[in-house]
């Protein structure tokens, strides 16, 4: 065997690196968070350390049980949650012609969305948006639904995110007052899922989503269809593919959750006579959530409420403010910030 120097080895060491494909965190989609991953576990783990409710281990083991246990009496073959979300990858994988792979993941969809209704059957705004109280009380939340049910899915090779709803399919507007996963499927376009709802796919009017930077839109449904084509900006009407949008990024997804923290908190900001300790633990939630994703309005917003009530005019101020130009970079303005902007700035005179 033919020894070569240690120069040569060192060069081609080198060459294999140059030719190596570029890492996989150079393209990292900034709002995956798959089931298996370190990205969704962080958030449970956040939750259970929140709530100072043990160990985080037990949120999987219970999921997985649940999913032995309704696999007894469901269509469901594999042994355990993990397995199947495995198999559903690997036959989506081999779906070459798009629109048989989209109507797969239809129906993967659907079948994810009797699973959660099933495996955690009480909806609480209370008390369902953290994952220690899906094992401790059995419920669930519109945004911790909406984020398992996108890690289920990208845990099966589905581009699928979260995505908040501020105007309903009954044409009700809110501030960011809903959340839902938004399905990207292998036919190009998207399509709502949302376990609120009794029926899977839904058709809610206006989402707050990711397009670039945030945005408020309003997608273009087929006809009499529940399928995504396209999507208008709420500012301006200009058409948009579904290509350029994508669920919100993981960022905004653990922001939005010290957010309702912050809101369910008992005396807490929301409440109409809210005590000085209520209001304390509102504002750290806030501050948390302002602090991990500077750019969600609705935390912004709410922050500036607390330092109201806590009669610190001048942070008030800045919050509400700054919330009001995130709103309007993002297209849509809700009266509630509006007014509480101006009140500020009319008691300052």
């Amino acid at each position: 065997m033919r020894v070569f120097p240690l120069s040569f080895y060192l060069w081609l060491g080198s060459a294999v690196l140059l030719c190596r494909p570029a890492a996989a965190s150079q393209t990292y989609d900034p709002g995956a968070l798959p089931y298996e991953g370190q990205r969704f576990q962080r958030l449970v783990e956040e939750s259970y350390r929140w709530g100072q409710a043990g160990n985080p281990k037990d949120f999987r083991e219970w999921v997985d049980a649940r999913y032995r246990e309704l696999r007894r009496s469901g269509p469901f073959r594999e042994a355990s949650l993990q397995s199947f979300l495995k198999s559903q990858r690997h036959t989506l994988r081999l779906i070459e012609d798009a629109k048989r792979r989209a109507r797969a993941e239809k129906d993967l969809c659907a079948r994810l969305h009797r699973l959660i209704k099933r495996m955690i059957p009480k909806f609480s705004l209370d008390t369902g948006y953290e994952f220690y109280n899906v094992p401790k009380l059995g419920v669930r939340q519109c945004l911790l639904q909406s984020t398992l049910l996108a890690a289920w899915l990208q845990e099966a090779g589905m581009d699928a995110g979260v995505v908040m709803v501020y105007k309903s399919r009954r044409g009700e507007v809110s501030n960011n007052g809903h959340a839902i996963t938004l399905v990207k499927l292998a036919n190009g376009q998207d399509i709502q899922l949302d376990a609120s709802s009794p029926t899977p796919f839904t058709m809610h009017g206006g989402l707050f989503v990711r397009a670039g930077d945030y945005r408020y839109l309003q997608p273009v449904f087929g006809k009499n269809s529940p399928l995504i084509t396209g999507y208008r900006l709420r500012a301006d009407q200009r058409r948009l593919t579904t290509g350029q949008v994508k669920g919100m990024d993981y960022a905004f997804i653990r922001s939005q959750f010290y957010y309702y923290r912050a809101e369910r908190i008992p005396d807490g900001v929301v409440a109409l006579k809210p005590s000085p300790g209520g209001l304390a633990k509102s504002r750290k939630a806030l501050e948390a959530a302002v602090s991990i994703c500077p750019k969600n309005p609705l935390a912004a917003y709410m922050l500036g409420r607390t330092y109201l009530w806590e009669n610190r005019r001048s942070a008030a101020a800045s919050a509400l403010n700054r919330a009001c130009e995130l709103y309007a970079r993002f297209g849509f303005v809700p009266e509630d910030p509006k007014q509480y902007r101006n009140k500020v700035a009319l008691s300052a005179k």
